[in-house]
């Protein structure tokens, strides 16, 4: 189970959803909250966002960011190619054809719809601007957290009424979903699979007081189904939904479809909130998509952003590393415990057999060859001492970057060692210390040579040295 995190910063409203999200199951421990931000700097925005979630007690494992779709450029594109990488390099260059954006001032991402007879593929491409993108990831990072993924909240939209309708929803079908909020309003055409087009409405549900802004907001609507057929020409609409902040729209769902000439059904906003444990939410905001994209999917818009894939390496990394440094802080200890203990047994026998002798030594005097005896002794456990000799010194020797993977003495007293390391420059600092050791002479950097890891690259190499003591 991990504490997972939604945000979604609107240009009046921030939006925060946190939940306990269990690997298997239905959302745990929901909060939602949401809070006005037009008057506020982005250095606030953070210190609210903070605070927030200290009076939760919440602390993320793992952050989603959603994007509005008011503050995203989505097209339909048609590409002559079934190829995924001549896709990939098309899109990026259809995207500054469609998009109004230099290719260095936007993100992009994409997600394949379908194939054609004719050798097409359908694509639904999406663009953010970069200052956009980089300030609200931005504000999450100065409230003190770091983003994992970034999703275009239209997809949330859609796996929201998938969930809640599931059982309305056909395999074949096509639906829409318009999610009333209080900026805007999100049209999304989607089948049981994926999102197929989503278009931005500007029109808020605080806007949707009167007849007349109703009558408004239908005649765009209708507009964007007409753009959606025109768009994915054998796409037809089955029904509609309307979600999110539908007080003011609940009580009109017979006139509506009558003047939409499509089945509606509208998902009551109480119906998103039902399970929640906190919730403090202003009137007219919509939690449809945050809420949904608290659960994992596939079928997601999600934008890479590069410094986002190397800070949460680098996060990595270095758990891993404590972890690695703390386990090998304990076997040497534990390594270092028995050396030394075998130090004291040898040294009290050494001494006994030296008590011994100086014994004989006293009783036979004159007779070398006892004495003899005691040095062929002292040379004999000379030689037993050796490996602790050995592993001592590389104790003090070996730095904290260096992974020692075996160590191999032959008759003549050559060492071999094996191990690796994250660069290369480490394993010639280690070969320098070695030198410099009394210890150790004729110092050979025998090889070193870099491999792929699962995350990241790794240097192997052999060093041999022979050991004098």
């Amino acid at each position: 189970m991990r504490n997972v995190l939604a945000v979604e910063i609107g240009q009046q409203n921030i939006k925060i959803a946190a939940s306990l999200s269990p690997l298997r199951g239905s959302l745990k421990n929901l909060y939602f909250a949401s809070k006005p931000i037009s008057s506020l700097e982005d250095e606030s925005i953070s210190k609210l966002l903070a605070e927030t979630l200290n009076k939760w007690k919440f602390k993320p494992s793992y952050i989603v960011l959603s994007l509005p779709r008011n503050l995203v450029a989505v097209r339909n594109l048609s590409l002559p190619s079934k190829d995924r990488d001549e896709i990939s390099k098309m899109v990026e260059l259809h995207a500054v054809k469609v998009v109004p954006y230099k290719k260095e001032e936007m993100v992009t991402a994409y997600l394949a719809l379908e194939q054609t007879e004719a050798g097409y593929s359908q694509v639904l491409l999406s663009a953010v601007h970069c200052n956009t993108l980089n300030r609200h990831l931005k504000i999450i990072t100065d409230a003190g957290f770091l983003a994992d993924k970034v999703y275009l909240s239209s997809c949330g939209i859609r796996e929201y009424v998938l969930v809640m309708r599931k059982n309305a929803i056909e395999k074949e079908g096509v639906y829409i979903a318009v999610d009333l909020d209080a900026e805007y309003c999100d049209f999304a055409a989607f089948s049981k699979e994926k999102l197929l087009f989503t278009r931005s409405i500007v029109m808020g549900a605080a806007q949707l007081e009167g007849e007349e802004q109703r009558s408004r907001l239908i005649k765009e609507i209708k507009q964007t189904i007409i753009i959606f057929k025109s768009e994915l020409e054998n796409k037809k609409p089955q029904k509609i939904f309307i979600t999110g902040a539908t007080g003011l729209v609940k009580s009109h769902e017979e006139a509506i479809a009558q003047q939409l000439e499509l089945p509606l059904e509208i998902i009551a906003a109480d119906e998103e909130i039902a399970h929640s444990d906190k919730i403090e939410v202003t009137r007219n905001i919509s939690l449809t998509a945050i809420n949904q994209l608290l659960s994992e999917s596939p079928e997601r818009i999600s934008f890479f952003v590069a410094e986002l894939q190397v800070s949460r390496i680098f996060k990595e990394r270095v758990a891993n590393l404590i972890i690695t440094g703390s386990l090998a802080v304990f076997i040497l200890f534990i390594i270092s415990c028995i050396f030394l203990a075998s130090v004291y047994n040898k040294q009290v026998y050494l001494h006994n057999i030296n008590s011994q002798a100086k014994i004989v030594e006293q009783e036979v005097s004159g007779l070398s060859g006892e004495s003899e005896i005691v040095e062929i002794a002292k040379a004999v456990m000379k030689r037993k001492n050796m490996p602790l000799i050995l592993f001592l010194e590389l104790y003090k020797l070996v730095p904290k970057e260096i992974a020692i993977k075996s160590i191999e003495v032959d008759k003549d007293d050559l060492v071999f060692i094996r191990g690796e390391s994250l660069n290369l420059s480490d394993v010639y600092a280690f070969s320098e210390k070695l030198d410099k050791s009394k210890y150790f002479v004729d110092i050979n950097n025998k090889s070193a040579r870099k491999k792929k890891a699962r995350k990241g690259e790794l240097t192997d190499f052999e060093i041999t040295a022979s050991f004098r003591y």
